[in-house]
């Protein structure tokens, strides 16, 4: 009888084991802070650009000269933007920045002598040098562009980015003319000076790349580089109503800045 007991109460035990044992709780992984890139942002950002200009100076009835100086100087201003992440690495967003810039460069061009000798009663000979003064400056900047973007780690987005970029140049031109004239009665010297400026707004084309930091919750840092093609643009400058100067400019821009950006909405989202 007793050996009948004792199974029996195994048995039970062998039931009532795997019963207990679901009531038990159950411990829940752990709770794993995401970022999220998605959303809208706005920063402030500084830097330097360092320029190049290339420009062709045509002179009426001499050859065209050209030059090629650097247009340097510090900028700063601000960009808003919106991000859309797709998954756990990809991260596609437009953004739009504005900027104040103090670029300028400065070039000196002179023609030379050019001289013609006349036939007459003597020989005639006049000489002719005209020198111009070109200060080019970028007053302004603006870009809209598309970025693309990979995250190695969730809290850092390298991207590529390009689009279009749009500017104001202001051009200041100071001529000199000399004209030398020799003959039977001796040498004559004439000179004239003028002085002229244009503006022109351009609109050209930017590519670059970028990183950008998580630092504190909706707070990002980034480092940028825009390499900018604003395209050609011509200006002439008259004397008395008459072209004396005329100008055809190409410029392109290497933009380097640091900015810093806040993220509006719950960036971190909660993962298991």
């Amino acid at each position: 009888m007793k050996k009948l007991v004792l199974a029996g109460a195994a048995v039970a035990a062998l039931i009532a084991g795997p019963a207990m044992a679901a009531d038990l709780p159950v411990k829940a992984p752990p709770i794993v802070p995401v970022y999220d890139w998605t959303g809208f942002y706005v920063g402030i950002n500084g830097g330097y650009s360092f320029g190049r200009s290339e420009t062709d100076f045509n002179f009426p009835g001499f050859p065209i000269v050209s030059g090629k100086f650097n247009l340097n100087g510090g900028l700063a201003g601000g960009q808003a933007g919106y991000n859309w992440q797709f998954g756990p690495k990809m991260v596609f967003g437009v953004e739009g920045d504005l900027q104040w810039a103090r670029q300028s460069g400065t070039l000196e061009i002179a023609d030379g002598p050019f001289c013609t000798v006349i036939a007459g009663g003597a020989l005639l000979t006049r000489c002719v040098t005209s020198q111009a003064t070109l200060e080019q400056r970028l007053k302004w900047f603006g870009t809209g562009r598309l970025r693309l973007g990979v995250l190695p780690l969730p809290y850092m987005l390298l991207y590529a980015t390009g689009g279009v970029a749009f500017g104001e140049f202001e051009d200041n031109v100071t001529l000199a003319a000399t004209s030398v004239s020799t003959g039977p009665n001796g040498t004559n010297t004439t000179v004239a000076t003028a002085a002229g400026s244009a503006n022109n707004n351009r609109v050209g084309w930017t590519v670059g790349g970028g990183m950008e930091y998580v630092l504190n919750g909706p707070w990002t840092a980034k480092f940028e580089y825009l390499f900018v093609d604003y395209g050609n643009y011509s200006n002439t400058y008259t004397l008395g109503g008459v072209p004396v100067l005329t100008t055809n400019t190409h410029m392109i821009d290497n933009v380097i800045r640091f900015g810093l950006n806040y993220r509006f909405g719950g960036p971190v989202v909660a993962r298991y």
